[in-house]
């Protein structure tokens, strides 16, 4: 037999568990995935990624039928807390933060090893 103590902390493990659960496979999870594919083909000019970039590779293995626009996706990229900017082309983009990118990885518990680094040494400090 349980005590109330007990029921209270086995709640609070249960509900942790589940909100890290939900992060794991949230929105913008998924978009931070997309990013760094994009970092790791080479899609990131002088610190930017566009959106249309990123919603290429969110939308990669999706069918046609859940796939999302450039605008729903670009609105989560500015809900993580990234810089927008202009491409080069005129297009819309995003300045990629190295740091922050980490902190993302961390928090939706992406492995660093997904991120595949290179000489370029994206923004941050």
């Amino acid at each position: 037999m349980s005590t109330p103590l007990q029921n209270i902390i086995s709640y609070a493990k249960d509900s942790f568990e589940s909100y890290h659960y939900e992060e794991d496979v949230s929105e913008e999870a998924m978009v931070l995935l997309a990013i760094i594919q994009c970092k790791n083909m080479n899609k990131v000019n002088q610190d930017k990624v566009s959106t249309e970039n990123i919603s290429y590779e969110f939308n990669l293995d999706k069918p046609y039928s859940d796939s999302w626009k450039s605008e729903r996706v670009g609105r989560i990229v500015k809900r993580m807390g990234f810089t927008p900017c202009r491409m080069n082309t005129g297009k819309s983009g995003w300045k990629l933060d190295l740091d922050k990118l980490y902190r993302l990885m961390k928090r939706y518990r992406v492995d660093r090893d997904k991120l595949v680094t290179s000489q370029v040494k994206l923004g941050g400090k």
